[in-house]
Formats: structure tokens, C-alpha cells, sequence
């Protein structure tokens, strides 16, 4: 019996089907409305509460403009279900340190904005805001959707069962001779082979992104005149406090101190985006000429230079002495407090974060905000407040 013809006998199947169908649709909605009030009402709960949580642990840290132990404490949130980012601004809206908010990180959910005060005996001295990617449906919304298209099928497969199984009975009644009727037809039908089934395409997962890596170089110009000039204790002070920024700021920029003998030094910077690489190598180099040149007399002169080199596997099987002599062919020869990029470094995503000069490839200064950020990262290295505080 056709479907149409089905439903001009049995005017009541019509209207059966599109009750349940309606029913379907409004529970349905009713579930999806219900969930999402819930799922509101615990986000909200749960965002505000991991901001103050991380207000209230970096009170000190603000007070004292201690960015790296800001950052450690962003970090610590980042490890939180849901979280993508994190920022600390002080009372005039300046970014003092953020983790997180990659460019080329996609969204995948709706985000969430909370915003603490870190505050001391009723004064704000900056405020942290701790941002959250959140599904627009639970993996028990699809399961309960799907569990329920079923069961609403399922009814209507019911019905239409049982008037199909009305009509054939009776069919069955009319006929004078069933049984000798099914023989024929079941003699008259081919036997037709069933097909063994199609294997299910297998779907490669996607290889994850390559890492890139920038090597930066960092030769001390002055140490050997410096060893000459110098008793023993004031060389191994001067060393030492080098050293001691040198650790700061490779840990602030997230680096990699590969090798560091003589007047040279080594540094790589790792990630699966070019652009982070080169903008941490810069800053690194930034940092240190500037912690040297506002060191007391006598001072470390620097020369820096950024090239690209090798993925961490390579590296980790290849001679250092020999990358660095491979660097050193580049033909990268800056002066004395200068920084140097190689060409293929200089792109417009850079060049929207530095100044490079392109003929050259010379660093000439950092763009808002980042100028000022590294400016208050500078002041807390080498222990002067900042400006305007």
C-alpha cells in the first residue's frame, strides 16, 4: 500500500503523525532551552570564580610589577578546562601581561568574557580577565537529540506497522488458497546473490602543524677587554648579573639556551607559528641590550642577530658548534647595540608588531603596546620602577 493511499484510508494517521511530530519538536525545545539556562548559570559561576581566584593570587605580583610572576600565574590558569586566555591590565587599562589569545587560534564555541579587580583593602591596583571557550552544545545534547529523533520515529514506525499489518491480514483473508499463493511467488523470484559490503573509507587523521624554529645570536663584543680591565671578583660579578637577567629573560619569552662559551651565545625560540618565533627572539634580544645598557659602569656590549634554523629533531642530531658556524656564513654583521634579521624573517605580519628597516633587516623600534610592555618588562629587570608609578 502506498504511502498516500495509506493515509485516505486511515485520516487519523495524519493527524497521530503530526502530533507526535509536534510533540517531538516541542520537547525538543523545551530540553535544548532548559540545558542552555543550565549550562549559563554554571559557566558564569565557574568563570567568576576562576577570576577572582586568580585576582587574589596575584595581588603581590601587581603591587610589585613582578611580570614574570604574573605570567606564571596566567600560565597556571591557562591549564583550567575551557580557558583560552588571559590578561592583566593595571587601573589605566595598559596590558601588563597576557597568555594565550593566539592569532591563529580559531573559535570554536561561544567565549566568555570575566573580569576580577585586584584589589587591596578597597583599592584597585588592576583588574584580570580570564576568557572562556564554551560548546554550544554538550556531547549529552547530541546523544539525548539523537536518542530522542529515534524514539519519535520510532512511535510513528509503530503506527505504520500496525495498520500495514491490519491490511495484510486482510489481504490474507480474501485470498482462497494463501498457502499455494506464497509458494508461487517465492518459486518466480530470482535469487538475486547478496553484495558483500563496501569496506568504510578510512579517514586519515591530519598531520599536526610543523614546529619552526629562529635561532637568535647574541656576541659579546667587550668581554674579552672587559676580562683584561677587570680584577677576578668584579669579572665574576659582572658575569653573574648577566647571567641572572640572561635566565629571566629567557624564561619571560619562553626560549631555549642552547649553548653559551666564550663571547657567544645561543638562543632558540620553538613554536608552530613563524611569526611567534621571530616576535619572542626580538623581544629577548630587545630585553637584554637594554638590561646591559642600563647596568652600572662597566657594561656589556652586545651584537644580535636572528636567522632560521632547524626543526628540534634536526637540532637535537645536529653539531651546534656547526650551526653556529653555519650562522655565522649568513653575512648578518650588526653593530654595536644593533639587532639583525635575515630577510625571510621580515614579513607584513612583523612588520605590523616592529620597525625592521628592509634593505638592512636592522631592528629599529617595537610598535604600540608593545613598546610600552617591553618598557615596563626592561624596569622590572633591572630594578627600577616604572614610569608613573
Amino acid at each position: 500500500m502506498s504511502l498516500l493511499h495509506l493515509y485516505r484510508n486511515y485520516p487519523q494517521l495524519s493527524l497521530c503523525t503530526l502530533l507526535i511530530a509536534g510533540l517531538g519538536l516541542l520537547g525538543s525545545l523545551l530540553y535544548l532551552t532548559h540545558s542552555a539556562r543550565h549550562q549559563q548559570q554554571y559557566i558564569q559561576q565557574y568563570g567568576q570564580t576562576l577570576a577572582q581566584s586568580a585576582a587574589s593570587q596575584a595581588v603581590d605580583a601587581t603591587l610589585t610589577q613582578d611580570l614574570v610572576s604574573l605570567q606564571a600565574i596566567l600560565q597556571e590558569i591557562s591549564r583550567y578546562p575551557r580557558v583560552v586566555g588571559a590578561t592583566v591590565h593595571n587601573v589605566e587599562n595598559q596590558l601588563l601581561v597576557q597568555n594565550g589569545h593566539r592569532p591563529d587560534q580559531g573559535v570554536n564555541g561561544k567565549r566568555y568574557h570575566f573580569t576580577a579587580a585586584i584589589a587591596v583593602h578597597n583599592n584597585v591596583a588592576g583588574y584580570l580577565q580570564v576568557t572562556l571557550e564554551v560548546p554550544r552544545y554538550t556531547p549529552m545534547d547530541k546523544q539525548f537529540l539523537v536518542i530522542w529523533l529515534v524514539a519519535v520515529l520510532f512511535a510513528l514506525m509503530m503506527i505504520w506497522w500496525s495498520i500495514q499489518l491490519q491490511w495484510w491480514k486482510n489481504l490474507r483473508d480474501q485470498l482462497p488458497s494463501p498457502g499455494n499463493l506464497m509458494r508461487t511467488v517465492v518459486d518466480t523470484l530470482p535469487t538475486i546473490p547478496e553484495a558483500p559490503p563496501e569496506p568504510e573509507p578510512v579517514v586519515a587523521e591530519p598531520p599536526p602543524p610543523p614546529l619552526r624554529a629562529v635561532r637568535l645570536t647574541v656576541k659579546l663584543v667587550n668581554i674579552n677587554r672587559l676580562y683584561q680591565q677587570l680584577n677576578s671578583e668584579g669579572f665574576s660579578n659582572l658575569l653573574r648579573r648577566f647571567d641572572r637577567q640572561l635566565q629571566e629573560i629567557v624564561l619571560l619569552h619562553d626560549g631555549k639556551r642552547r649553548w653559551f662559551q666564550d663571547d657567544t651565545l645561543v638562543i632558540d625560540f620553538i613554536s608552530d607559528h613563524p611569526l611567534e618565533c621571530t616576535f619572542r627572539a626580538l623581544c629577548c634580544a630587545r630585553l637584554l641590550h637594554g638590561v646591559c645598557a642600563r647596568s652600572n659602569s662597566p657594561r656589556l656590549q652586545l651584537t644580535a642577530t636572528l636567522t632560521p634554523t632547524q626543526t628540534p629533531e634536526e637540532a637535537a642530531k645536529a653539531s651546534l658548534f656547526q650551526a653556529f658556524i653555519a650562522d655565522q656564513q649568513q653575512g648578518l654583521q650588526p653593530g654595536k647595540g644593533e639587532t639583525l634579521l635575515e630577510h625571510g624573517l621580515v614579513t607584513d605580519e612583523l612588520q605590523e608588531r616592529v620597525d625592521v628597516e628592509i634593505t638592512s633587516g636592522k631592528l629599529l623600534t617595537f610598535l604600540p603596546p608593545y613598546h610600552d610592555l617591553l618598557q615596563r618588562q626592561e624596569n622590572q629587570l633591572s630594578g627600577h620602577p616604572a614610569a608613573g608609578h
